[in-house]
């Protein structure tokens, strides 16, 4: 049979040869010019001709399921532009929602599209293949491989997609479901993506092994529903190390303050130059987590220092409550070797000063310039400064227990893994 047809159209090839005119060909058509897949109702076709043309007016396309037909077109029309040439052929559909899952084939007989300038030169029959798929197709996430830090990871698409729901994804650390994770779908010349947001900069730990699924259903076809995701997932291997020092203030002005009734400008002073992150801000909390006010920090130098700072408008903080001021993690960077700051917290007892940032179980007294801390973590740094700023101490501690000989002075500000306490010599 297919012998046959091959030989039926070469003769006919053959004769319009004779006569002076070859077959009138398309240059594509936009059913499979892209892609050969159909992810939405089938609705217009359109073939494109070198040269103006014009359509039979009975002239009528089919869609073949093997050799069935599915689909009728409701009909055959042109349009000509005449400063190229280019004719088109469109081919209209009712917005046929064929089957997924099969394969098709679009066909328009032999003879019902003719050149406008030689009539006698006409198409030979015109067949397209395509599939409606089952599911969308995946093609990689970006980034992958190994993974130090980042806020969004993206899975994509062949084709524009849209979220089912409210879709989340589960993110998973050494096999364990660690967060549910929002899924954001957008789209963009037959390309879709499905973000996942981990809401900011997220480091992942060196040699730790991770994944992310995004569960089957999350998102689908733009205009067909029912052709969704399978369950894809993303495993790579974490490569945050932490840097060879931290970020940290010597100061901060809320040591030297006396009445926290009302905040106004609040200042933290760096010995090193800084640069403040685009959408830096200090953060004000009620304890525990209740944020009040998160106005815009930047940084100005001052003599010799750099101030991280950021005006509170005069915000009252009502008494005996517990507040704590934050620098939000990576909000500022050292310019000298690009360290980013972790996230730093200064705590105030409105009526009583400074205060621990938290309810931590860490016991601290000083007596004698003799520093007594104790139940701190292991291997906790502890950094104490005097009221002008400079390092008194540093030490690591090795165990859960520490005492530090101390310089004569009233008080001292003493750090622990980056949380801030003020303690007072008796």
């Amino acid at each position: 049979m297919k012998f046959l047809l091959c030989c039926l159209l070469a003769s006919v090839a053959t004769l319009c040869w004779a006569q002076g005119s070859l077959p009138l060909e398309p240059q594509h058509c936009t059913l499979t010019s892209g892609s050969s897949e159909l992810y939405k109702p089938l609705n217009l076709v359109q073939f494109s001709f070198g040269e103006e043309i014009e359509v039979a007016p009975a002239a009528t396309a089919f869609v073949y399921d093997g050799d069935r037909i599915v689909a009728t077109s409701s009909k055959v029309s042109s349009e000509n532009y005449n400063l190229r040439p280019q004719g088109l052929a469109i081919i209209s559909f009712d917005n046929v929602k064929l089957p997924k899952g099969r394969k098709y084939t679009l066909v328009v007989p032999q003879g019902v599209i003719h050149s406008q300038a030689n009539p006698q030169r006409r198409n030979l029959e015109l067949r397209e293949s395509f599939t409606v798929p089952e599911t969308l197709k995946f093609t990689e996430t970006y980034p992958n491989g190994s993974i130090a830090t980042e806020s969004m990871i993206t899975f994509f698409f062949t084709t524009e997609i849209k979220a089912l729901g409210t879709p989340e994804a589960t993110l998973y650390k050494e096999g364990k479901a660690a967060r549910r994770l929002p899924v954001k779908a957008v789209y963009d010349w037959d390309l879709g993506q499905a973000q996942v947001y981990f809401g900011e900069d997220t480091d992942f730990q060196d040699g730790v092994r991770y994944s992310i699924v995004l569960p089957k259903g999350s998102v689908s076809a733009l205009q067909r529903d029912d052709i969704i995701n399978e369950e894809l997932r993303m495993d790579f291997v974490g490569a945050y190390k932490e840097p060879a020092r931290e970020l940290r203030f010597v100061w901060c002005n809320l040591f030297d303050m006396r009445d926290f009734s009302r905040l106004n400008e609040i200042y933290f002073v760096y010995n090193e130059e800084i640069i403040a992150a685009p959408n830096a801000t200090l953060q004000l909390y009620e304890l525990p987590d209740k944020l009040i006010a998160s106005p815009r920090a930047a940084v100005r130098k001052e003599g010799n220092n750099w101030l991280l700072f950021a005006n509170f408008g005069g915000i009252e903080l009502a008494p005996r409550k517990g507040y704590s001021i934050v620098i939000p993690r990576r909000s500022i960077k050292a310019v000298a070797d690009g360290v980013l700051a972790g996230e730093t917290s200064v705590g105030v007892n409105v009526g009583t000063g400074m205060a621990p940032i938290d309810a931590s179980p860490i016991h601290y007294i000083c007596l004698g310039n003799v520093l007594r801390l104790s139940q701190l973590p292991h291997g906790a740094e502890v950094t104490v400064f005097t009221l002008d700023g400079v390092m008194a101490a540093r030490v690591q501690a090795s165990s859960s227990t520490l005492e530090i000989p101390l310089p004569s002075g009233s008080a001292f500000v003493v750090s622990i893994n980056g949380k801030t306490y003020k303690v007072i010599n008796q």
